[in-house]
């Protein structure tokens, strides 16, 4: 123990004749520790953590290429499409950004929001942990406003309230049905979920989803 005291005195004593090249050491392994940090962490996700889907080595992820965009919107024309004339894949599902205002639960309160399809949740192979997710036609233009809660948002805000199901959620001040809440791990960044035809509504070019 005394040998070890003497190694962190000398230690100590050296570090501060030489202040620019501490500080220099001292950034190196700081950056070193952070990168090993994020490398882990990404690791872990992606290869060590099974993913919050059933047989997630059979799902792909569909895109547009373009001139000066490797990863380019997909318009809801072309979804139609791809939905209609596939025959690659067990099915095709559409999923947007969006975000919303919670309110009529204390502060409101910004969530981050996916907008969906219908079969969003069947093709990734996810069930709820209450209630259901979206059935065939809720997506259309004009169907009833419902949304799926993530775990998190569940958890926190609703209190982790099993008979939540059924109840209504202000968005935007206006109420949606909630009729599922997913698993824990099964949020995938996001607070809720909603059917895109709810934003169809609103003059957004997923109009198209009116297609047959």
């Amino acid at each position: 123990m005394q040998r070890l005291w003497q190694d962190i005195r000398f230690s100590a004593r050296t570090l501060w004749r030489t202040p620019a090249l501490s500080a220099t050491a001292i950034a190196t392994l700081a950056l070193g520790i952070g990168a090993n940090s994020v490398v882990f962490s990404l690791v872990n996700t992606v290869l060590l953590r099974p993913l919050p889907f059933a047989e997630p080595d059979r799902l792909y992820f569909l895109f547009e290429k373009s001139r000066g965009a490797e990863h380019g919107d997909i318009s809801a024309h072309e979804f139609v499409a791809w939905q209609r004339d596939t025959r690659s894949f067990d099915g095709v599902a559409m999923f947007a950004y969006g975000g919303d205002t919670l309110s009529g639960r204390g502060e409101a309160l910004s969530v981050n929001e996916r907008i969906v399809t219908a079969n969003f949740f069947d093709v990734l192979g996810q069930r709820p942990m209450f209630g259901r997710v979206f059935k065939a036609g809720e997506d259309a233009p004009g169907a009833p406003p419902l949304v799926v809660l993530g775990h998190s948002l569940w958890a926190t805000t609703f209190g982790g309230d099993s008979a939540v199901i059924g109840r209504r959620a202000m968005l935007d001040d206006k109420p949606y049905e909630i009729v599922g809440v997913m698993p824990p791990r099964g949020d995938m960044d996001a607070d809720l979920w909603i059917a895109i035809g709810r934003r169809a509504t609103r003059g957004d070019p997923t109009d198209a989803l009116r297609a047959d």
